[in-house]
């Protein structure tokens, strides 16, 4: 159906949206993470997690 998509998840932070973010981009989708602390986000993006 579709090869690849852009995905949105509210919530990144916690440990399901990080495994979900995380599988999202092995498979090639391009993903936003929307987060209520933005630490947690930063950490995540500076060791090349969810963005």
């Amino acid at each position: 159906m579709w090869e690849h998509v852009r995905i949105t998840v509210f919530g990144a932070t916690s440990t399901t949206g990080r495994v979900f973010l995380e599988a999202a981009e092995r498979a090639g989708h391009r993903t936003t993470a929307f987060v209520r602390d933005p630490a947690p986000a930063k950490h995540a993006a500076q060791r090349g997690g969810p963005r």
